[in-house]
């Protein structure tokens, strides 16, 4: 049966599915694997729910959009949903020709003909061999008004968060029961911050997968362009010696030895970038940082070709060969700014606004309390006031 619900918290920018759910159930008093089971039939082993920002059924973004009435596109970009097609080609591991061709599309490094190929069944940015291990920014979380986690902290495009020149952190969500949500962060932190060749890559990075675009030192480039080309600079550096010329070798073990490290350190076999540990994945983002710094210098050696796919120009989604539009139902285009973002401006001002007027909170009680309502639903919508920082108590 499908029926709308009467409380549903408003999504935040960028937020992670995960986390909203989290944050609906506590609407409810329920535990998020209660909710998904009792409503969709979904079985959540151990109460982890993080799967559901990466590659969940289509059914269940469709049954919240009836539930709370929010457009499907608004439910789907809350997962890697809506990084596809243009981000990523598709959610479907099937076909390793898609893989190889995301990953090996343009030269920077190696000649193509040296290239490795493999059939490898799997997406790029995305560890589809163990659970994943939700991530974040420590002082962005802090800082927030309302605590949550960003749907790309969860993708294995960025190491660092640019804002505050740290590493992203390991991190477990929880519900504090009518007060927010809960975050554990590792005892043992990271102590030194991120290197600043990293931190300006995923800079990059982040515009890329917020805007639809990505401003790099010779101009403003397409997202889809900027993260295709990335993963193959990733996928040159790990590129075993026995497929490189000498020239090439010796030009990419010099990147390499920028940060002090030997030729593919630690890498063993060769393997997908996606399926290494978080600490060989960190130091192949440094490593590939510093190549851009290179290219962005102008230093000798790249070839011209992805010097000029790098400036500025119009770019058609078509121009990028593994680009599939047919991975989802309907086309989806990220676009640089949606109208729920303004929205979302106004109700973050009207949450400050509250938070000193009582005027303010005794009339936006008046619109959010249906007609009829209980005494329990109002306790739950003050609840919620309460949670956001809103005093309620004195204004009733």
């Amino acid at each position: 049966m499908n029926y709308r619900w009467p409380l549903h918290p408003l999504t935040y920018p960028f937020e992670s599915l995960s986390c909203w759910i989290l944050r609906t159930a506590d609407s409810y008093n329920s535990e998020p694997r209660d909710l998904l089971m009792q409503e969709f039939g979904i079985i959540v082993e151990g109460n982890i729910i993080n799967f559901l920002d990466f590659n969940p059924p289509l059914e269940l973004l469709y049954g919240l959009s009836k539930r709370t009435g929010f457009d499907w596109n608004t439910i789907r970009s809350m997962t890697a949903h809506g990084y596809v097609p243009l981000l990523i080609d598709t959610l479907d591991n099937g076909n390793g020709e898609i893989f190889n061709e995301y990953i090996s599309q343009f030269t920077v490094l190696i000649q193509k003909a040296h290239r490795l190929q493999r059939r490898v069944l799997q997406i790029p940015w995305l560890n589809i061999t163990r659970v994943p291990t939700l991530k974040g920014c420590p002082d962005c979380v802090n800082k927030d008004a309302a605590p949550y986690l960003r749907l790309y902290w969860q993708l294995l495009w960025m190491s660092s968060c640019p804002k505050h020149g740290i590493f992203l952190e390991p991190v477990q969500m929880y519900v504090k029961r009518g007060r927010g949500l809960g975050f554990i962060w590792p005892k043992e932190r990271h102590l030194k911050p991120a290197p600043d060749s990293l931190l300006a890559m995923d800079h990059i990075t982040l515009q890329a997968v917020t805007e639809g675009t990505a401003k790099v030192p010779f101009g403003k480039i397409h997202a889809g362009l900027w993260l295709r080309i990335l993963r193959t600079v990733i996928e040159e550096l790990s590129s075993p010696s026995t497929c490189l010329s000498l020239k090439e070798k010796k030009f990419i073990r010099s990147f390499w030895n920028k940060i002090n490290l030997p030729f593919r350190y630690n890498l063993g076999r060769w393997g997908a970038f996606e399926g290494y540990s978080e600490d060989l994945q960190h130091t192949l983002m440094h490593v590939a940082s510093v190549v851009f710094e290179a290219i962005f210098s102008r230093q000798k050696g790249f070839p011209p070709a992805i010097i000029d796919r790098l400036a500025a120009a119009p770019i058609n989604e078509k121009d990028l060969v593994s680009y599939n539009p047919t991975a989802i139902r309907g086309m989806y285009t990220l676009k640089k700014e949606r109208p729920v973002y303004n929205i979302q401006k106004q109700l973050d001002a009207l949450l400050e606004a509250m938070r000193t007027d009582p005027e303010e909170v005794k009339y936006f009680r008046c619109i959010v309390t249906p007609l009829g309502a209980s005494d329990d639903d109002i306790r739950k919508i003050d609840d919620y006031l309460e949670s956001l920082g809103i005093p309620v108590k004195h204004v009733i």
